[in-house]
């Protein structure tokens, strides 16, 4: 699954192929708005996924979507630091992400094998899909790290420290 604002730099037709290469039976859960739904829409439709790949539209409870997931994927062209990684990692989810902006700082150490330069994103892809039984370890890993490092707490306190 994603959750993104769908414009060109969240390069989600990447995401599409990859899943549909990667995956042979499954569900893509696809939640956003923005000015490419419609479009992506008609690019599921012409590759005949309409039962697989479903793209949401907006989404208003963020919980309860990230919750229909097992694994979160991020498939950006660019980026800074996410707030989506961080609530994927806030869910427990593990990660599948291109090697884009504050990634590799943001998610736990147990993830790391699965960001990839976005030539390599599909064979990210694969090596997580294949490890299922490693994603409750990577999921708590990614919560643990997402409290410790990233909360409002976190964030007061290191605000702080710059003054």
């Amino acid at each position: 699954m994603t959750l993104a604002t769908l414009r060109a730099e969240k390069n989600i037709p990447r995401l599409i192929d990859s899943f549909l290469a990667a995956v042979p039976s499954g569900k893509l859960i696809i939640g956003g708005g923005g000015p490419l739904l419609e479009e992506l829409r008609e690019y599921v439709i012409q590759l005949d996924q309409t039962d697989r790949i479903e793209l949401t539209g907006n989404v208003t409870d963020i919980w309860g979507f990230l919750a229909r997931g097992d694994v979160f994927c991020l498939s950006s062209d660019t980026e800074q630091m996410p707030i989506s990684i961080l609530e994927a990692m806030a869910m427990g989810l593990p990660v599948v992400s291109t090697d884009v902006g504050d990634i590799k700082t943001m998610l736990s150490p147990e993830n790391m094998a699965y960001i990839a330069a976005p030539s390599d994103y599909p064979e990210a892809m694969k090596k997580l899909l294949a490890h299922q039984d490693y994603w409750p370890t990577i999921g708590r890993a990614n919560k643990l790290r997402v409290s410790q490092q990233f909360s409002f707490e976190t964030m007061i306190k290191n605000f702080a420290a710059l003054l």
